[in-house]
C-alpha cells in the first residue's frame, strides 16, 4: 500500500510541477541518490522500490550511491542537484543528525528537501561473534570484566549504529571501543571474521 501511495504522490508531484509547460513527466532519468553503500539495507530497499516506479512512471530509475560522512556525502550530492524533481534522495535518521552533529553538514534537512514518503522502517540488533556472548547481558558483564578491551564495530559517525551503540554502553555504563567501518557490510565481515567483538 505504501508503494502505491509513494507513486501515486510522486506521479502528482511531476503532473503539477509542469502543468503550465504541458510536458510529459516525468520526460527523463530520475537518478535516485542512496547515501550509503551498494548492498546495504537502504541501498537493496530503494532499488526495489526503483524498479516500482520505474515501472510505474515508465522512465528509468537510476540508484547512485554516495557512502559516506554517515549519509552526509550523498545528502551534499542531491542538495547540489538541480531542483526539478529528478533527483531524489534516500532520506534516514543519519540526515537528522547530521543536522545536530555536525556545525557545516553542507544541506539542510528541511529546506533543501521536500520530503515525501516513508518507504520503509528498520531496526538495530546487536550481534556477537559466534561462540561468544549469547545475550546482551553477557556481552555486558564481559565489557566490564575489561574496560576498553571490547571492541564493537559500526559504520560512520553519527550513523544509527554508532549512535545507538554509545547509547547502550552509557546507559550500562560499559566502556568499549568503537571501531569504524565505511558501511553496514565491513562492520558486518568485521564481526563474522572476529576481528571485532
Amino acid at each position: 500500500m505504501n508503494l502505491r501511495a509513494t507513486c501515486a504522490a510522486l506521479s502528482l508531484l511531476f503532473a503539477t510541477a509542469t502543468a503550465p509547460a504541458q510536458v510529459a513527466c516525468p520526460s527523463r532519468t530520475i537518478r535516485w541518490f542512496v547515501p550509503f553503500l551498494a548492498g546495504t539495507a537502504p541501498d537493496t530497499t530503494v532499488r526495489i522500490v526503483a524498479e516500482a516506479v520505474a515501472h510505474g512512471l515508465k522512465q528509468s530509475v537510476v540508484v547512485e550511491n554516495k557512502p559516506g560522512v554517515a549519509g552526509n556525502l550523498g545528502a551534499q550530492a542531491a542538495a547540489r542537484s538541480a531542483s526539478d524533481g529528478y533527483s531524489w534522495m534516500h532520506s534516514s535518521s543519519p540526515m537528522a543528525e547530521a543536522m545536530r552533529m555536525h556545525r557545516k553538514p553542507g544541506f539542510d534537512v528541511m529546506k533543501d528537501f521536500i520530503h515525501i514518503d516513508r518507504i520503509a522502517n528498520s531496526d538495530m540488533t546487536v550481534v556477537a561473534q559466534a561462540g561468544g556472548p549469547t545475550t546482551l547481558a553477557e556481552l555486558l558483564k564481559r565489557a566490564r570484566q575489561a574496560p576498553g578491551k571490547l571492541m564493537f564495530a559500526s559504520c560512520g559517525i553519527g550513523s544509527p549504529a554508532h549512535m545507538g551503540g554509545e547509547l547502550m554502553l552509557a546507559t550500562a555504563q560499559v566502556d568499549a571501543t568503537r571501531v569504524p567501518f565505511k558501511g553496514a557490510t565491513g562492520s558486518v565481515n568485521a564481526v563474522i571474521g572476529r576481528q571485532v567483538d
